[in-house]
């Protein structure tokens, strides 16, 4: 099995079941397990695919789907979505909620160990920005404030990703950017412990207007260790 987020695009197909009983959320994850991440991971330029279950967030957070299947790929791929029958036990509260491919742009860090959980964070810089200063942003972000949450939050790697295109995300868009950090384990450091690192490096101008959509937590599912 490869690494997990190793290749260099990955599409994403997040799903919510709305009101859902707990026989129809176990036969949706069986559907996902057996029959979507297997049909899917065989398109042309695929390399690994996986599932995540959303975990508990905290009120400061924002949404996302509660189900996300994730496909990755080496270079191009047609990998497109999977749209389930309709006699599905799990049809009348079924919502499809995510479908964008993203790029990788930078790599932080080793792979030690299969990660138990992940944090998506989506920042971008503000719509405003010129191209010198969304190069400034990234550069700060990637080379200085990544290994910087790494060290106070504890993430064993961080993979930042920009958005290639979005299918489906709702209202006002999709980020332009987000980091996916990765955790073995899922004891979080505290938020008393992340401040007696001292303040953050403050970086350039640009860096401190950047616009937030979501912080969100999610467990790996499959593959499992």
């Amino acid at each position: 099995m490869e690494n997990l987020f190793s290749g260099s695009g990955m599409r994403w197909s997040g799903t919510n079941l709305v009101g859902a009983t707990d026989e129809q959320r176990k036969a949706y994850r069986c559907y996902l397990d057996d029959v979507e991440l297997s049909a899917l991971s065989g398109s042309p330029g695929a390399t690994v695919s996986h599932r995540l279950e959303k975990m508990a967030q905290s009120p400061r957070r924002s949404f996302g789907p509660d189900f996300l299947s994730v496909f990755e790929f080496a270079a191009t791929s047609d990998t497109s979505s999977l749209t389930p029958g309709g006699n599905q036990p799990w049809s009348d509260v079924f919502e499809a909620m995510w479908s964008m491919t993203w790029r990788k742009i930078s790599d932080t860090g080793q792979v030690e160990a299969k990660p138990d959980r992940v944090r998506l964070l989506a920042l971008s810089p503000p719509l405003d920005a010129t191209e010198a200063e969304i190069a400034d942003w990234n550069r700060f972000y990637t080379k200085v404030h990544v290994g910087e949450a790494m060290q106070r939050r504890r993430w064993t790697r961080a993979t930042r990703w920009t958005l290639e295109h979005a299918d489906l995300h709702p209202a006002p868009g999709c980020p332009r950017y987000f980091v996916l950090y990765e955790a073995v384990g899922f004891k979080d450091a505290t938020d008393e412990e992340v401040a007696a690192w001292g303040p953050w490096t403050e970086g350039p101008p640009i860096w401190k207007r950047h616009v937030g959509a979501w912080t969100l937590d999610y467990r790996v599912i499959k593959p499992s260790s």
